[in-house]
């Protein structure tokens, strides 16, 4: 219980908002998301206290560029933006400039959900 606050706490932390020079605060935005496995049907699952927590991917979300995720080369095949507390959906898109109109639109925090074939990113922007 303890790894998995500290986990929540350390994305919470980790996702930051970067001002660019020649960039308005919201032209870009750069978010942690981290991968889980959720949709690959054959993953086993791992024995109860020895998950393996993902490394971290570094997420440029750009009104000029698009969405730019590094080291990272599937398909996003829906966009989702739902409150920190997933109680609601916000939006869920699947076109790219959509999501991020839309999501420039926002103001204070959102969960993102980036959903591949075998796998889904998540991450929180603070607009």
């Amino acid at each position: 219980m303890k790894r998995l606050i500290l986990f929540s706490l350390l994305i919470a932390i980790s996702s930051i908002f970067i001002n660019l020079k020649g960039q308005t605060d919201h032209d870009i935005v750069v978010v942690v998301v981290y991968a889980t496995d959720e949709t690959d049907p054959e993953e086993p699952e791992e024995p109860e206290g020895h998950r393996t927590v993902s490394l971290p991917l570094t997420c440029y979300i750009s009104k000029a560029t698009g969405i730019k995720i590094a080291n990272f080369s599937a398909d996003i095949q829906s966009y989702v933006i739902i409150t920190p507390d997933n109680s609601e959906i916000i939006g869920e898109f699947s076109n790219e400039n959509d999501f991020i109109d839309f999501l420039f639109t926002l103001s204070g925090e959102v969960k993102i959900v980036f959903i591949t074939e075998f796998s889904n990113l998540i991450g929180y922007v603070f607009l």
